[in-house]
Order: C-alpha cells, then sequence, then structure tokens
C-alpha cells in the first residue's frame, strides 16, 4: 500500500473538495439488506458444465463518485473510477475508506478532459484515454499522478502483470512496454475491448465473440456475445453483454452470475468489482 498511501496524501490531488468525502467505517451493505432490483440474489445459472465460483455482489457505499462509468483495479486491490463528476477520476482507498477526486492537469499544459477508459497495472503504471482517443500515462508517484501525453490514439486500455499497455484503437490491437518512453508494436487480431490478468489475454472481438489469446498470436473463440472484459488472477475472463447480465469463463465454458453490471475491473491479488447497471454504484464480488 505504500505508493497508494503516499498518493492519498499528494496535495497534488484534491484532497480538500468536500467534507462528505469521508465516510464511516461499516460501508459495505449486504446485498439482501440493499435490495436493489439488479442486484437480488439469486441461483448462479450455469450456462453449460462450467460451475467455477459461488458468491454474491457486496455495494461498496463509498459517497460522491457520481455516476461511474468505467472501472480498474490496481495491484493493491484499490478501484480507480472514470466518474461522471467533476475532473472524472477517483480512487477509492479500501484501507482508508476514503474517495480522492485526481487532477487531470497534463505535464506540460492542457488536461485531459472527458477520460474514457483506465487500466492500472500491477507495478504503478496508469494509463487512461480520453473522448478524442487521446492517451495519457502516469507512474504514480509519491506527488500523485503526473499525466503525460502519449503518441498515438485509442479508445480501450488496459494493463497487463509486466505493466505493458495494451489498446485497441480502430478495432486493431496495439502493445506498449517501458511505459511512456516505449513504442507502440501492433499485435495480432483485432477487436472492441480487451482484458488482460493471470498471463492470460482476451479480446472481445468485432463480431462480440469472446477470444482467448494464444502464446503464439492466435486466438482461441470462446463464443458468447459480449461487450466488456476484464481478467481475475488466475487468468479467468468476467465478461458482460449488452443486457448487463455477468458471466465468467475460464477458457472452457461459461458460468452466469448474479447482478448486472456495465463494466467490470479485476486486480492481480484477486478483487473483482463492478459497476451497477442502475445505479452506477461500485459492487465487490465476495466468494462463497
Amino acid at each position: 500500500m505504500k505508493t497508494v498511501k503516499k498518493l492519498m496524501q499528494a496535495t497534488y490531488m484534491i484532497v480538500v473538495m468536500l467534507s462528505f468525502i469521508s465516510c464511516e467505517k461499516e460501508t459495505l451493505v449486504d446485498l439482501e439488506e440493499f435490495n436493489q432490483e439488479d442486484f437480488d440474489a439469486v441461483d448462479v445459472d450455469t450456462l453449460s458444465s462450467k460451475n467455477l465460483i459461488s458468491g454474491y455482489w457486496q455495494r461498496v457505499d463509498a459517497p460522491a463518485f457520481g455516476d461511474a462509468n468505467r472501472i480498474t483495479v490496481d495491484g493493491n486491490g484499490n478501484p480507480w473510477i472514470v466518474t461522471s463528476f467533476l475532473w472524472n477520476i477517483a480512487v477509492y482507498d479500501i484501507e482508508l475508506n476514503r474517495v480522492f477526486f485526481l487532477s487531470t492537469d497534463v505535464v506540460g499544459g492542457g488536461f485531459i478532459n472527458r477520460a474514457a477508459d483506465i487500466g492500472a497495472g500491477r507495478l504503478g503504471s496508469l494509463w487512461i484515454t480520453n473522448s478524442r482517443n487521446n492517451i495519457f500515462y502516469s507512474n504514480v508517484s509519491p506527488d500523485g499522478p503526473n499525466f503525460t501525453r502519449a503518441d498515438g490514439s485509442a479508445r480501450i486500455v488496459d494493463v497487463d502483470d509486466q505493466g505493458a499497455a495494451w489498446v485497441i484503437n480502430n478495432n486493431l490491437i496495439y502493445k506498449r512496454i517501458n511505459g511512456n518512453n516505449g513504442s507502440w508494436t501492433q499485435e495480432t487480431g483485432a477487436g472492441v475491448d480487451i482484458g488482460i490478468g493471470g498471463n492470460r489475454v482476451y479480446v472481445i472481438g468485432t463480431n462480440k465473440n469472446l477470444y482467448l489469446r494464444r502464446s503464439n498470436g492466435g486466438y482461441d473463440n470462446l463464443g458468447g456475445i459480449v461487450e466488456r472484459v476484464d481478467v481475475d488472477s488466475q487468468g479467468r475472463a468476467w465478461v458482460i453483454n449488452s443486457a448487463g447480465d455477468i458471466f465468467i469463463n475460464d477458457g472452457s465454458g461459461f458460468q452466469k452470475l448474479p447482478g448486472s453490471a456495465i463494466d467490470v475491473g479485476c486486480s492481480s491479488r484477486g478483487d473483482v468489482y463492478v459497476i451497477g447497471s442502475t445505479d452506477r454504484k461500485i459492487y465487490r464480488w465476495i466468494n462463497q
């Protein structure tokens, strides 16, 4: 937690915005108590022979996010959120139980302006795209993120366990190692979303099928019609379809999970969060 703790102390960040940013310790609301329609506790429907996990979603009652639009989770289990509120990038510190909004100023002048997607790496790197398909990079420092504009264009971004950024631009997949000092190289395949974790890469193809990338650059078609994907520490894909249904796939079959969401984020240590479809709040998966 050293990096994130330093981040929270930074004067660079807007931590004195409003007194409502802090909240009390007991903030996770049991699903059955919350009784939200699109997160009713229902039996898991196994769509194949797979029965990978069992559990439920628990709401993170962090205040003042605004509507969350996109989510990623860093190596310490802290969710980073693209929101509709003010500067629209926030991080929820799970240890301090506080929300911090980040300045989106860019080194050399300007600011990010309407973040569209976000990816956080296990080693501390943070990549963001905006509505104009610009790409921004930060290696989170004691003074908070210091964003720099990266070359290239993209709308979708994720970060692998080694800190390399993977982006999608006009359905083509590019990868960049060595932070903002590297260069983009085109990878095989094409798609509309990408998720990386547990040394696996999953891509949602232009046909909306889920694909698992092989080590030789080829792909296995896993089927499904899905919209968003991220990958947990065990290399399992968590996906969401256009109706908001949530599924998990280990490469050999889908299992439907309870709940309804618009995006999902996984960490390298095993945390999984989603953004609820109706209320745009944050939910954490609890294994049973």
